[in-house]
């Protein structure tokens, strides 16, 4: 999703994907 697609431009991890996920 595009969620995913911002976490490569901005190299986070999976813990930072949780996060923004929530």
């Amino acid at each position: 999703d595009n969620a995913d697609l911002l976490l490569e431009e901005l190299g986070l991890d999976d813990v930072d994907k949780s996060a923004i996920t929530g």
